[in-house]
């Protein structure tokens, strides 16, 4: 089941609407952790534990996610050197440089936490 919940607002509806499928998945990865709090808030109203029925992981690595109980799982990323990164890119682009096209890829950062169920 894919279910597409961009913010926290949406992420309980998506839980919400895992949980009336009768079909609740094992583990939920969220594509940010905005998402993947709201996803755990649902579930847990709804009586599941998580990790214990459901593992939870998100993406980002708000600092929200470690005063939760369970602390959220999460890939951290590189927060400041995403935005000096863009910067530095459309800075060149508004001087009328026309760079070649390239690919950046900066390192990121799995913080394993309760949710998921793995040792912390």
């Amino acid at each position: 089941m894919l279910m597409y919940a961009h913010t926290w607002r949406f992420a309980p509806w998506a839980g919400e609407q895992i949980i009336a499928s009768g079909r609740v998945p094992r583990a939920l990865v969220c594509a940010n952790d905005q998402t993947a709090i709201g996803a755990m808030a649902a579930l847990q109203h709804a009586g599941l534990n998580v990790p214990g029925d459901v593992a939870v992981t998100g993406f980002d690595g708000i600092q929200l996610g470690r005063h939760l109980r369970p602390g959220l799982t999460t890939v951290v990323q590189p927060m400041a050197a995403l935005g000096e990164t863009a910067v530095t890119m459309l800075t060149g682009r508004i001087g009328g440089a026309t760079p070649p096209q390239r690919t950046v890829e900066l390192p990121v950062r799995l913080d394993l936490r309760e949710s998921c169920g793995c040792p912390a």
